[in-house]
Formats: structure tokens, sequence, C-alpha cells
């Protein structure tokens, strides 16, 4: 859940927190292109007829011609080189991984470009759509104490322990499910979700006919010609592609962040089409990538106003009319107060920092799988949360939760963060597999820490501020607040 203040407003791409590549081109445009230039008046007069001058033409258009028989794969290495986040600092081995990732990105799109395939049409090592699940009995209502509904008995480290972040191939066999599934078809069921909604507590939907349908639809092509203007609609929908030099995601206000004092920005922009993004993350999943390797992500958004004129609605809000109705109803209950259409592409071992938003969300898979960690508001004391507004990393924790098991042994890390991962291994956390078909509520101020288990495609929307007062099992906006 992403963007710039994490506060689920839909920004324009050139909005972005991580760089804004529109006038990348010009960066490639000879100064000294005008025939009437002084300095091309200047060295026609110092003897471009001469012998020296025929071979130095000669020589450039020997240069000309071999770098246009290297071909776009050689030119995209030297455009996203050169539109790296400024003042980012890689090492040497990572720019390398880089640029073998684009390369055999763009090596894999000169023959799969336009060719069909479904997120699914490559089975990672672990399937987690059909990964073998044990579900929680089924509670028709809530009652007080609700931590009988949802009870917070693990840690954030007994979590990381069971099931290290980074170890996505070994999950808990079967995986016990602790958050209540609801039946969309069931109408005794739903009733039963709308309680827990007003209640503040977490929970999921499963087999919801149209985020099946939209699946159904949503190959790779269709996704990327839409994206790319190609479709039968255009809406306000911008999609972009981002990086990290390993698989952890910290985002951030751009315009607050200062290297002198945070160091590099955690990620940066590429420019990169969605199907260049999904040719990489169908890579992910069949070979799996290290953790320390270069990771990308996708992700787009909807203006909050389409919902109210259909003429102006894209691929994203028709496919998604749960979400794009300007009416009422379970998903989107207060649609006036919908900040858009949220949809974020993550290939395998893609994780996002632990954030709250203060709109309740609603979280629907499309394709693929997700972990998500839960922790309640009044775990903020724990999770090591930025509470300074003007902090650009405000509302999120910047600490990677998979390092808690490297904490309790390393000697090498620092102190600081040692103990900051530590505290964090204490918070009450719950955690969850969202896959395919099935819609995960999250209530105003709860934390969310989120890994992509395989390729996936996941759209939210938020429905305005809960109650303030929160409960008095899991905590408040005081909690979040204050933090401590």
């Amino acid at each position: 859940m992403i963007l710039n203040r994490r506060d689920g407003r839909h920004l324009p791409a050139a909005a972005s927190p991580c760089g804004d590549p529109e006038h990348a081109d010009s960066a490639f445009l000879h100064p000294l292109d005008s025939d009437n230039s002084k300095y091309t008046k200047r060295r026609r007069r110092q003897g471009w007829s001469n012998p020296t001058g025929i071979i130095l033409v000669v020589a450039a258009i020997v240069a000309v011609v071999k770098f246009s028989q290297s071909g776009h794969r050689n030119m995209h290495s030297v455009i996203s080189a050169k539109f790296q986040p400024e003042n980012q600092l890689q090492s040497s081995d990572v720019q390398q991984q880089l640029t073998r990732d684009q390369n055999k990105s763009n090596e894999n799109n000169s023959n799969q470009h336009s060719k069909f395939f479904r997120f699914d049409s490559v089975k990672p090592k672990v399937d987690y759509i059909s990964h073998p699940t044990v579900y929680p009995d089924y509670r028709p209502l809530p009652t007080r104490p609700y931590t009988e509904h949802l009870p917070m008995s693990s840690t954030l480290g007994d979590l990381m322990e069971r099931w290290d972040q980074d170890d996505i191939d070994h999950p808990p066999t079967p995986f016990v499910e602790v958050l209540q599934h609801f039946e969309y078809s069931d109408p005794v069921q739903m009733e039963a979700a709308r309680a827990f909604r007003d209640a503040e507590i977490p929970f999921k939907i499963v087999n919801v006919p149209d985020i099946e349908a939209a699946a159904q639809r949503w190959d790779v092509k269709y996704v990327g010609d839409m994206f790319a203007g190609k479709g039968d609609i255009r809406g306000s929908e911008s999609g972009y592609a981002q990086k990290s030099k390993d698989n952890f995601f910290l985002f951030f206000n751009k315009s607050a962040w200062r290297t002198n004092v945070f160091g590099p920005y955690p990620t940066g922009r590429v420019r990169w089409s969605f199907a260049e993004w999904a040719n990489h993350a169908r890579r992910a999943d069949m070979e799996g990538l290290e953790p320390d390797a270069v990771h990308y992500y996708f992700q787009a958004g909807t203006a909050p106003t389409e919902k109210f004129d259909k003429k102006k609605q894209g691929f994203i809000s028709r496919d998604l009319p749960l979400f794009s109705s300007p009416d009422s109803n379970f998903f989107s209950f207060s649609p006036e107060e919908s900040k858009g259409i949220q949809c974020r592409f993550g290939e395998r071992g893609v994780t996002a920092a632990t954030h709250y938003d203060a709109g309740r969300n609603m979280v629907a898979m499309i394709h693929g799988a997700k972990r998500y960690i839960l922790s309640p508001p009044n775990a903020c004391k724990y999770l090591g949360l930025e509470t300074e507004r003007k902090h650009p990393a405000f509302r999120h924790s910047m600490l990677n939760f998979g390092k808690i098991n490297l904490a309790r042994s390393s000697t090498t890390m620092s102190k600081t963060e040692r103990d900051a991962l530590l505290l964090a291994a204490q918070s009450p956390a719950i955690e969850t597999i969202l896959k395919r078909g099935e819609i995960l509520y999250i209530p105003s101020y709860w934390f969310h820490y989120i890994t992509s288990l395989q390729m996936s495609a996941q759209c939210n929307t938020r429905s305005g501020r809960g109650s303030n007062k929160g409960t008095t099992e899991f905590g408040n906006f005081d909690d979040v607040k204050v933090c401590r």
C-alpha cells in the first residue's frame, strides 16, 4: 500500500517518491546538433575536410552502426543506468546484477513481449494458491473479548523463527490460518463479516466472483496493453516499475529524503513497461532470486473521482466494480471517502516495510499470493515506527524484519539496529496468506508487513478512517500517534 505520504491519495506518475523519468530521453540528445552552431562552423574551419577529419567521421559512423546492431537491449541498459536515483550508491556487483537482470528481461522480450501468458503459467517451487491450509472454526458474530476471535498468541519473532522471511520455499505445512474466513455467497456469513468489519477486526472474504472474473481477464498481455494505451478503454490509471537493491522496499516521501542524513534513496524508478516487469517476475518464479539480488515492483493507481463518471473509467475501475462503484457496498462502504484504487504487482520475494493506513482497507488478491503479517495499533511501541510527520518514512518502520533471526546471533550488526530488531521481535503479530480470489480487511491503524510469495497482482481501496476509539483489546489512533 504505497505512495508518497502513504495516505492513499492518487498520485500521477510524475509525483512518485522515487524519481521522475519523464525527460529521460533528453539526456541523450546531442547539444551540438545544429548545422549553424558555432561549434560546427569552427570544426569545419579546423579541417573536417582533411584526412584526419574524414577518418574521425568514418570511425563515428562505424561506431553508430555497431551501436545500432547492438539493439534495444544495450540502449535500455544505458537508460536504466543513467537514471539511477540521484546519489544512489550501489556497489559494482549490484550494478552488474541490475544490468544482467535488465538484459535478460529484454532478451526475453524480443521473443515474448507480445506473447500471451498468464500469471500462473509458470508454477513456482511452492504454489501458495493450492498450498495445504487449515482454517479456524467459524464464529458467526464477534463477542468480547475480541481476542477470542483473533488470538494474539504469537510474536513477530515467533513468526520469523517458524518461517523465515527469505525462506519462501519452506513454509509451515499445513499453514494454519488465524483470521476468520467468510464465504461471499453465503448471506449469513456475510452478515457476520459485516459485524467483524464494524468491530474493527481483520478478516477475509473468499470466493468473490468479481475478483475471479478480473483474474480471468488479467493475463499479462491484456494488462500490458492497457497500461500501454493499446486497449479499448483508457482512464486515469498510470503504472510504473520500481527497483530495490535487494528484496526490501521502503516507500517514502522523496522530497523530504536527505541523502546526507538518511543515505541513498531506498528505491528508484526504472523505465520498464509492464511486459518487461512481468518477464522478470516470471523468471523470479522459475529460478528464484536471492534476497540480496535486485528486485522489481510495478504499481498503479486510479483517480478518486473516476468512480463517479463511467465515461472516464479505465480498465482497473471497469474490471473491479466492487471497488469502483459510486454506491456504497460491502467493500467500498464510504465511496465519497475513497482515495481511488491502488494496484501492486509483486515478484517473488518483494517485501514491503511495515506501516499503517488511516483508511479502512479492502485488499483483493487477483493473482498469486502474499504473506501478510498484521500487528494491532497498540504494538506500535515495538515496531520502530517513524512518527514525525516531516520524516520521509512517516507511518512506516525502516526495519527489515527479515533480519530478526540474524540479530539474535550477529556480532557484526550495529547495536542500534540489533536492539531495534530484537524489540520488534516482541511485537504481537498474526499472519495470513492472501490468495487469488480472496479479499482481506485491514482496519484503520493496523500494521501490515507484506511479502510477495510468487508473481502476484493485488488491488485495494480504502473507505475513510475508522473510529479513533478502536478497541480496548487492540488499541486505536492514540497508540500510533504516541507510539510508546
